[in-house]
């Protein structure tokens, strides 16, 4: 993200917005996706605990073969 330099979006036809990938993240993006790979694969239950406990809001989206995937609003985010 931080090497390229500018990004177009069109709808319809028409240029909408034009900027970084930062700054088009910054302005429009909703959120984060976390993923965590994590052995023994019984281990779920603690992965789950502690993202928890960062995120409380977090929501378990995915999980295979001792990978799990959690999706956090930006709202959730208190930095």
């Amino acid at each position: 993200d931080a090497l390229s330099s500018r990004i177009g979006i069109m709808a319809l036809g028409e240029l909408r917005c034009v900027g970084s990938a930062l700054h088009l993240k910054n302005k429009f993006g909703s959120g984060f996706k976390i993923d965590i790979g994590f052995a023994p694969a019984d281990n779920l239950p603690k992965v789950i605990a502690f993202v928890r406990s960062i995120a409380p809001e977090a929501a378990l989206s995915q999980e295979y073969m001792g990978t799990a995937t959690f999706s956090v609003q930006r709202k959730d985010i208190k930095v």
